[in-house]
């Protein structure tokens, strides 16, 4: 899926439903009183039963806020951008995602190109163990196509399209992951509503 599609789908719903919706606001302090969390903003305290702790790479701090460790690393992940593709061109639907598991990859349709990329099953590389910068937002990584080719070659083998165009951009940045590659979802044992 294309997450910030999602994300503004989402963001849709809510504010039908009443929602407020605060972009590029810095969380300061997060705090418990009289059953509920309070969480100080540089626009102001809002007051809830509940929170999400979604804060991606920034979940080491935002969650040492509310007094937990969350059990994430931060895994580099590289994807490349291709040239449009003159068989994507014409269409007049979007190309659904391609998810491999062989080679650990998954392709899927980037405007009138491809967008792939390899989730790397071995000798992973990690990113600012101690923690992100609050002003690393946005920032990447120099790209490291060496280290992802033994996947790019698998890719380009299940699909061979992708090995036939130029590549526009390599994007390299992390991921915030459990340990294990696997989700971390679900309540946080000992801290009511999170």
């Amino acid at each position: 899926m294309d997450p910030s599609s999602v994300t503004s789908a989402m963001a849709i719903g809510a504010r039908s439903m009443g929602a407020t919706i605060y972009r590029n606001t810095h969380v300061t302090e997060i705090s418990r009183d009289n059953g509920e969390w309070v969480v100080t903003s540089e626009n102001g305290t809002i007051r809830c039963e509940h929170i999400v702790l979604a804060a991606g790479f920034f979940s080491d701090k935002t969650g040492g806020m509310l007094g937990y460790k969350a059990p994430l690393v931060n895994v580099v992940h590289q994807y490349l951008i291709t040239d449009p593709v003159p068989e994507i061109e014409g269409l007049d639907r979007e190309l659904p995602v391609v998810r491999d598991p062989g080679s650990c990859s998954y392709i899927r349709q980037k405007r009138q190109g491809l967008l792939g990329g390899p989730y790397e099953n071995s000798d992973i590389r990690t990113a600012f163990d101690d923690g992100v910068p609050w002003s690393f937002d946005t920032d990447l990584l120099d790209p490291d196509l060496k280290r992802i080719a033994p996947w790019l070659e698998q890719m380009m083998e299940r699909v061979p399209l992708f090995e036939t165009v130029g590549v526009r951009r390599v994007i390299s940045g992390f991921i915030a992951h459990a340990p294990d590659l696997n989700p971390l979802v679900g309540p946080v044992g000992g801290k009511d509503n999170l």
